[in-house]
């Protein structure tokens, strides 16, 4: 009885050990990702800051100059 406890308990381990691994590399992944959206988030940012600053102050028009 004591050999089929020891397997139950080692299939057990395993498993357990299984999923361990499988939440470190969710983890991993998780913040692959959240790096990406952060990276995203932060260039849509500067993208429209740089189209407010544009609009706010258009380049001169050279139609318009001293010419």
């Amino acid at each position: 009885m004591g050999c089929h406890q020891e397997e139950a308990d080692s299939k057990r381990q395993e498993k357990i050990t299984a999923t361990n691994t499988e939440n470190l590399s969710r983890g991993r992944e998780n913040q692959d990702l959240i790096a990406a959206h952060i990276a995203q988030l932060v260039a849509v940012t500067v993208e429209q800051v740089l189209d407010r600053r544009s609009e706010a102050n258009p380049p001169p028009d050279p139609q318009i100059g001293g010419d």
